[in-house]
């Protein structure tokens, strides 16, 4: 068993220089959120030890580890604890059917695991979830919108951003609760947490009045959480599900390159980067007016990035297929998309997520019936592996890597989070 190195803390995703550290949007003096954080237009220091305007790799913190991750046997999950959760008043569903379609991301700043999703026929929970790592605990950033008439109203609702106006505490406007499958991504540069999606539609039990909520997948722009500021911002322009002709449904999958700063996206029809300094989307490569990708990359599917060779993944979760993007940072419309001849068995999950393991250099995750899938982007080939310690299986794209411990982290249909160490 290898010990995870601090080293390679960023290597899942964060920046590899201060290139853009001055781009930060925060600007003006300084303001205290509902995080209880600050924001200012210089550096500031973020509640996690992490530095707002530098790239994780390049500051100084340290996060602990946990002797009973880093001491995990090979191969091995460990129970971190069920997922407990407010339901906000007046909603039919547990909340924590949150992972229902939705997933998370690592925030390598703070050591911390961001979640938020719900939505359509599932909870209509609407605050943005936490974990500590290194307290193995969850927690709400502040207080969900009650599922009343008193605020889930259409004189309280944006709808252009998707956004509940006010509500009896924490940060408004925001984003209205939606499935986010693929589409969240943390920013180490500007500290800020992004959901790139627009709403799914409503539910019958909530909102109250719920037909005046229904939106197609184009409405909706996209939202940035700052982290530490703990308050909510939104694209002037960007948003909606990928291809702006596209009517809705394509729900593409995202991640960001860690190089540029840009968020790379990829559906059915097309390959789009969003720029998150200039809250912008473009479409680099359209697919939906012109053929431009072989075989059909389907929806609600996963991108993962991958250092060792500068690639993109995107994994079809139908037929198992396995694309390759190499993202071209100059001009991204001569970037190129490769479906990838793969050997050994995909996964069966209906719709799982995946991440990167610096220590072995595979993409992982996918965990159904106790079974870890890897995919091996050296060889293009899948392997399994039996999960000691029986967890289950993951809800949906809920699984990230924890470079600090070099386990996987994931929360299963049961809502409970594990931890799993990964041995080929």
């Amino acid at each position: 068993m290898k010990r995870a190195c601090v080293a390679l803390l960023c290597l899942a995703g964060c920046s590899p220089s201060e290139d853009t550290a001055s781009s930060s949007s925060s600007s003006g003096p300084a303001t205290v959120g509902a995080g209880g954080g600050t924001t200012s237009s210089s550096a500031s220091t973020g509640t996690g030890g992490g530095t707002i305007g530098v790239p994780c790799d390049v500051e100084n913190t340290q996060h602990p580890t946990r002797p009973d991750l880093v001491g995990l046997a090979d191969n091995t999950a460990l129970d971190l604890g069920d997922f407990p959760c407010t339901v906000p008043d007046g909603d039919g569903y547990a909340c924590q059917q949150v992972t229902d379609y939705s997933g998370l991301v690592y925030d390598c700043k703070h050591h911390q695991l961001l979640m938020f999703g719900g939505g359509h026929a599932t909870t209509f929970t609407d605050t943005v979830f936490a974990f500590d790592i290194t307290r193995a605990t969850w927690s709400e950033l502040y207080a969900p919108t009650p599922c009343t008439s008193e605020y889930m109203q259409m004189s309280n609702f944006d709808g252009t951003l998707a956004a509940w106006l006010s509500g009896p505490s924490g940060p408004y406007p925001r984003p209205m609760s939606r499935h986010t499958y693929d589409l969240l991504i943390y920013d180490d540069v500007l500290d800020e947490f992004m959901v790139l999606l627009g709403p799914n539609g409503d539910s019958s039990s909530c909102p109250p009045d719920s037909t005046g909520y229904t939106y197609s997948n184009l409405h909706g722009r996209t939202s940035h959480y700052g982290v530490t500021a703990g308050t909510w911002s939104f694209s002037d322009t960007a948003g909606g599900d990928g291809h702006p002709e596209y009517d809705g449904g394509e729900y593409p999958a995202a991640e960001r390159d860690p190089t540029s700063g840009q968020t790379v996206m990829l559906g059915r029809n097309g390959l789009y980067v969003y720029d998150a300094v200039t809250r912008t989307k473009t479409v680099a490569i359209d697919n939906y007016n012109e053929s431009n990708f072989t075989g059909e990359l389907g929806y609600a599917n996963h991108l993962v990035y991958f250092p060792p060779n500068d690639r993109f993944y995107y994994f079809d979760r139908v037929a198992g297929g396995v694309w390759e993007v190499a993202f071209d940072r100059q001009n991204p419309a001569s970037s190129i998309v490769t479906e990838v001849a793969t050997s050994g068995t995909p996964p069966p999950h209906y719709e799982p997520g995946y991440a990167y393991d610096a220590e072995h250099q595979i993409i992982g995750g996918a965990v159904f019936d106790s079974v870890f899938y890897a995919f091996d982007p050296a060889t293009s080939s899948w392997s399994s592996s039996s999960i000691q310690g029986d967890p289950g299986t993951a809800a949906f794209h809920a699984v990230a890597y924890d470079p600090v411990n070099g386990v996987f982290l994931f929360v299963t249909e049961s809502r409970r989070t594990w931890a799993y160490r990964f041995a080929p």
